[in-house]
Formats: C-alpha cells, sequence, structure tokens
C-alpha cells in the first residue's frame, strides 16, 4: 500500500498542486498586468488633461482665449 501511494498517488497529487500553482501564478500575473496597463491609461488621461490646462492658461495669459461671461 505504502509503495502504490509512493509511487501512483504521491506524483499525481504532487503533479496537481504543481499544475495548481501555475494556474494562478497565471492569473495573477494577468490581473497585475491589467492593473499596470489601467494605472498607465490613468496617468495618460491626466496627463493630457494637464497639458490642455497649461495651454488654456497660457493662452488667458496672452490674451487669446476669449471670456467666457
Amino acid at each position: 500500500m505504502t509503495e502504490f501511494l509512493a509511487y501512483v498517488i504521491f506524483p499525481i497529487v504532487l503533479f496537481l498542486l504543481i499544475r495548481a500553482a501555475k494556474a494562478a501564478s497565471k492569473e495573477e500575473r494577468r490581473r497585475e498586468i491589467e492593473r499596470e496597463e489601467e494605472e498607465r491609461k490613468q496617468y495618460e488621461r491626466e496627463r493630457i488633461e494637464d497639458e490642455k490646462k497649461r495651454i488654456r492658461r497660457k493662452k488667458q495669459m496672452f490674451g487669446l482665449e476669449k471670456d467666457k461671461a
């Protein structure tokens, strides 16, 4: 019985555990990549908005933008 456990059951269980760990690792990496991509998109949106504000302020300084009153 112990030989059966040692040579048949243990390798199967070990294989399944390794496989589950790899799947969990891949899923975690996928989530990490998605999170990084979302952060990058947010940064780009903020950078574009900041650039628009800078240009708007520059136009106002030189009187190029009409007053919105």
